[in-house]
C-alpha cells in the first residue's frame, strides 16, 4: 500500500536536492578559464629599430659570442637571418638558426649542430644575463605595449574567480618576466602566480608568472618551418599542464576538487600562434 506521506516526503526530497545543486554544486565545480598570450606582436610591439636595437635582439648574439664563438663578435639575427626564420619563431630555434648562419662550419656539420642544441641552456642563460646587465628603461627600448592591451589586462585581473591568465611565448622565460615588467604588464597583476615547478631565473622571483616559454622546449629542427609553431604547440601545453597543477595543488589544500580547468585560449599575432 502507499505509505502516508509519502508524495510530501518525494517532494521534499526533490527541493533538499535543488538546494544541493543551486548552493552547494558551484563550490565543487568551480570550471577556469586559461587565456594564454604570446608577447611580441601581440601585448607589445616593437618599433622599427626592435629586431635590430631592443635588448632581447641584442642577446642572441651576445650569447653565441659567448658560448658558442670563445667571445668573439657575430652580426645580429636581423643581419643575417630573412625574416620568416625569427618572426613567430622561438628563442631556442632562432638562437640555432643563428649560429648556423654566422659560425665556421665544420666537417661534421651534423655533429656541430647537435653540439649546439645540447648548448641551448646554456645560451638561453647567457642570454639572460646579458639582459640583466642592464637596466629597466634600456631592457624596454623600443617595445611599447599594444593599445588596449594595458586596459584589458586591467579588466582581467578583476576575473581571477575564473579566469587565469599567463604567457605562452617563444621567450626565454627571465627574459619574458624582465620585459613584461619593463613595460608595465607585470603592474596590470593580471599574469597569476607560476607553477612551482617553473624555473627560478634568479634575480625574478618576484616577477614570476604562469606560462610556457622558449627555455621549456626546442624541437631542434631548424629546417622545416612547420616547427615554429609545432614548438609553440608543445608551449601551450606546457602552460596548460601547469595550470592543472596549479588548481590541482589549491583543491588539495581545500580538501575537495572543485577547481577544473575547463577551457584554453591563446592569443596571438603570428601564423605559429593559430
Amino acid at each position: 500500500g502507499q505509505v502516508p506521506g509519502g508524495h510530501h516526503n518525494n517532494n521534499k526530497m526533490i527541493l533538499v536536492q535543488l538546494i544541493f545543486l543551486i548552493f552547494y554544486y558551484p563550490q565543487i565545480t568551480h570550471s577556469f578559464t586559461l587565456l594564454t598570450f604570446d608577447v611580441d606582436g601581440t601585448l607589445v610591439k616593437g618599433s622599427g629599430q626592435a629586431t635590430v636595437e631592443s635588448a632581447h635582439a641584442k642577446s642572441y648574439s651576445f650569447a653565441i659570442s659567448q658560448i658558442l664563438n670563445q667571445g668573439q663578435p657575430i652580426p645580429g639575427v636581423a643581419d643575417v637571418l630573412p625574416r620568416n626564420l625569427y618572426h613567430g619563431s622561438t628563442d631556442g630555434l632562432i638562437l640555432l638558426r643563428l649560429a648556423r648562419a654566422t659560425l665556421k662550419k665544420r666537417e661534421d656539420c651534423m655533429e656541430q649542430e647537435q653540439d649546439h642544441y645540447g648548448r641551448l641552456n646554456d645560451l638561453f642563460d647567457c642570454m639572460y644575463q646579458y639582459i640583466c646587465s642592464l637596466d629597466q628603461e634600456e631592457i624596454g627600448m623600443f617595445i611599447t605595449p599594444l593599445p588596449g592591451v594595458i586596459d584589458q589586462l586591467n579588466i582581467l585581473s578583476t576575473m581571477k574567480d575564473n579566469v587565469m591568465c599567463g604567457l605562452v611565448t617563444g621567450n626565454v622565460e627571465g627574459i619574458a618576466r624582465k620585459k613584461m615588467k619593463a613595460v608595465g604588464i607585470y603592474d596590470t597583476n593580471a599574469l597569476s602566480p607560476p607553477c612551482p615547478s617553473q624555473k627560478k631565473w634568479t634575480g625574478t622571483e618576484h616577477i614570476a608568472f604562469l606560462g610556457g616559454f622558449g627555455s621549456d622546449y626546442c624541437s631542434g629542427n631548424i629546417d622545416d618551418l612547420q616547427y615554429n609553431h609545432l614548438d609553440r604547440g608543445q608551449q601551450i601545453a606546457i602552460a596548460a599542464q601547469r595550470c592543472q597543477n596549479i588548481l590541482q595543488e589549491q583543491n588539495e589544500i581545500a580538501c575537495h576538487d572543485g577547481k577544473v580547468l575547463k577551457r584554453l585560449v591563446h592569443v596571438g599575432d603570428a601564423p605559429a600562434d593559430v
